[in-house]
C-alpha cells in the first residue's frame, strides 16, 4: 500500500513528525508535486530516504510560496513493479514509460495513486501497476478529453476499475480526487498511515490489533521470519541439492496445465527441476504444485530442456 497526503490552499505544510510517520509507514521512496509560477505541475520523486526528501519539499515550500498552494504528497509502499526510483510517484499521464519513470519533470496533469491494481501488472516487474494503467487507460481518457479526470462518471470509472484512491492536480492548481478520503484538520490522507501507530489491546485474543495496513505489514514480516527459518532448515537438509531445485527469482512467471500463470513475488518462493517441475516449501518439504511448466525470466521464454545449462 501507500499514502496520498494533500496540503489545501491556504494551510501550512504538516509537521515534519507527521511526514516522517507516513514515510516510515510507507518506506519505498516518496515524491510530491506542485504548481509553479508558470502553471507547470512540477513532479519531484525518486527520494529514497527522508531526509533527502524534506530538504527539497522545504526549498521548493519555501521558494514558490506553497501556502497558497496545494501540494500532494505520496510516500509508497512497493507491490508490483521493482523498488526503484521510476516507480515512486506522482506521474505524468502519459503512455511513454520512460516519462513515467522520470523523476523530475514538468507536465499539465500529474496523478498520484493509492492500492493494488491486480489486472494490471508486467510479467518482468519492470514497471508497476499504476504505470501500467496510467498508460494504457488514463492517457487514451484524456486524450478523448483533456477534462476527463475532472468528471464524475470517469471519476467512477476510474474507482470501479481500480478499487483504489486517486488524486490528480492539474496546471490551474485544482485537485481532483478519486475514491475516500480521511479529512483531518483540513488536510486529506489516502489512509490512516499518517498517524503514529498505537497498537490496541484486545482481550479476545491477548494480542495487539493493527490497522489494516500495519496488519498487512505484521503478517507479511511474520510469513518472511517463517520462510527464512524453514529455507535454513531445508539448507541444512541433504534433500535441497543445486543440482536438484534452482529457485526462481521474483518476477519471474510460469506457466502450466495447473498453474495458467503465477508470478513470484520474492526470491526463492518457487523452485523447479530439471523437468521445470515447480515447487513450493510447505511444511519444510519441496511440494510439487505444477508439472512441466514454461517458465519466463527477465532474460528470455524457454521451456523446460533449456534450463539443463543453469544447473
Amino acid at each position: 500500500m501507500c499514502i496520498i497526503a494533500i496540503k489545501t490552499k491556504g494551510k501550512d505544510l504538516q509537521n515534519k513528525d507527521t511526514l516522517q510517520t507516513c514515510f516510515n509507514r510507507n518506506h519505498d521512496g516518496a515524491g510530491y508535486m506542485f504548481v509553479n509560477d508558470k502553471n507547470e505541475v512540477v513532479i519531484k520523486k525518486g527520494y529514497m530516504t527522508f531526509d533527502n526528501y524534506y530538504k527539497d519539499l522545504m526549498k521548493d515550500y519555501n521558494k514558490y510560496n506553497l501556502k497558497d498552494k496545494n501540494l500532494v504528497m505520496h510516500f509508497r509502499i512497493g507491490t508490483s513493479g521493482q523498488s526503484k526510483l521510476g516507480c515512486t510517484h506522482p506521474f505524468a499521464i502519459t503512455n511513454d514509460y520512460n516519462v513515467l519513470n522520470t523523476t523530475h519533470l514538468k507536465t499539465n496533469i500529474g496523478v498520484c495513486h493509492n492500492g493494488i491494481i491486480s489486472n494490471y501488472n508486467d510479467r518482468l516487474g519492470k514497471y508497476s501497476d499504476t504505470q501500467i494503467y496510467i498508460a494504457k487507460v488514463l492517457t487514451p481518457l484524456i486524450r478523448l478529453n483533456i477534462n476527463a479526470y475532472k468528471f464524475k462518471d470517469i471519476q467512477e470509472i476510474i474507482k470501479d476499475t481500480t478499487k483504489s484512491k486517486w488524486a490528480f492536480l492539474d496546471k490551474f492548481d485544482e485537485v481532483y480526487t478519486v475514491g475516500d478520503f480521511v479529512e483531518d484538520g483540513g488536510y486529506l490522507y489516502s489512509n490512516s498511515t499518517y498517524k503514529a501507530y498505537q497498537p490496541v489491546y484486545t482481550a479476545w485474543n491477548h494480542d495487539y490489533d493493527y490497522d489494516t495496513y500495519d496488519w498487512w505489514r505484521y503478517q507479511k514480516d511474520k510469513q518472511d521470519k517463517q520462510d527464512k527459518q524453514e529455507n535454513k532448515s531445508i539448507t541444512k537438509s541433504s534433500t535441497r541439492e543445486v543440482t536438484t531445485y534452482k529457485g526462481l527469482k521474483q518476477g519471474n512467471v510460469f506457466i502450466s496445465a495447473e498453474v495458467p500463470y503465477m508470478v513470484t513475488t520474492k526470491d526463492y518462493e518457487y523452485y523447479f527441476d530439471r523437468e521445470c517441475n515447480i515447487y513450493k516449501i510447505i511444511d519444510r518439504k519441496f511440494t510439487k504444485i505444477a508439472n512441466k511448466a514454461c517458465i519466463y525470466t527477465d532474460e528470455t521464454f524457454v521451456n523446460r530442456r533449456d534450463f539443463y545449462d543453469k544447473f
